[in-house]
């Protein structure tokens, strides 16, 4: 059975996105079908994370903060 999306449609902003609870917190999301924003200092380390979630199918952006 395919189980619906508890976040479709809804956008996410996560701050402290690119490392631990925060990337963990952003990929739970995004593979519930949140449109995710990450925000970080390490933009790189965001952007990363970001580029993954849309490898998978996700939508995401990194931003620096």
């Amino acid at each position: 059975m395919i189980r619906p999306m508890r976040l479709a449609g809804r956008v996410a902003a996560i701050t402290g996105g690119a490392l631990g609870i925060g990337r963990a917190t952003a990929r739970v999301f995004a593979e519930e079908g949140a449109i995710v924003a990450l925000g970080d200092v390490q933009v790189e380390a965001a952007e990363a994370v970001a580029q993954e979630i849309r490898g998978r199918g996700g939508r995401a952006i990194a931003v620096g903060v």
